[in-house]
């Protein structure tokens, strides 16, 4: 007759034996969703004719937004498009609020930020026109708000910059 602590003791080898093949079958398939999970695409809706024909039919124009530098030396007209996530094409116009015309002589910088999280900063060096208008393109890559800073250096004080912000959602 076999003691109780010996079937005792067979059973514990028998499951520390198991026990190591299982917890590397575990990491063997946490490590396959993480190189096969990126390959999955979601499923989208495919929408119907008739909504088809109503975006084509009327296409939607971006609005201009006015914003202020804090320091009210400069007004910032703002337009971006699509608002999508992904890449946004980005227009800026520098004003002087007490003339009501146009800036050329200053240089523009766009920087971007998530803030539900901490992704750092984005550069977005807009290309002048020379007329005060500026343009570029920022990459805004996962949904969230978006904070968007147009800072302004004149040629006049080049260490100082005049800044406004925006914030954007962006939901798709």
């Amino acid at each position: 007759m076999e003691s109780p602590t010996g079937t005792a003791h067979r059973r514990l080898l028998t499951v520390l034996r198991i026990e190591p093949l299982l917890g590397v079958a575990v990491l063997l398939c946490v490590g396959l969703m993480n190189v096969l999970g990126g390959t999955l695409v979601p499923a989208t809706s495919v929408p119907s004719a008739s909504s088809l024909s109503r975006t084509t039919a009327q296409p939607v124009q971006p609005r201009p937004l006015t914003l202020s530098t804090f320091d009210h030396r400069f007004q910032v007209i703002f337009t971006m498009t699509p608002k999508l996530v992904g890449t946004n094409h980005v227009q800026v116009r520098i004003v002087d609020p007490q003339t009501g015309k146009a800036v050329p002589v200053v240089k523009v910088q766009l920087n971007t930020e998530l803030l539900e999280r901490d992704m750092g900063p984005a550069v977005v060096p807009p290309q002048g026109d020379g007329t005060g208008q500026f343009s570029g393109t920022a990459d805004l890559a996962v949904r969230g708000t978006w904070r968007i800073i147009v800072q302004i250096q004149t040629p006049d004080d080049p260490y100082h910059f005049h800044e406004a912000y925006i914030d954007v959602d962006l939901a798709v």
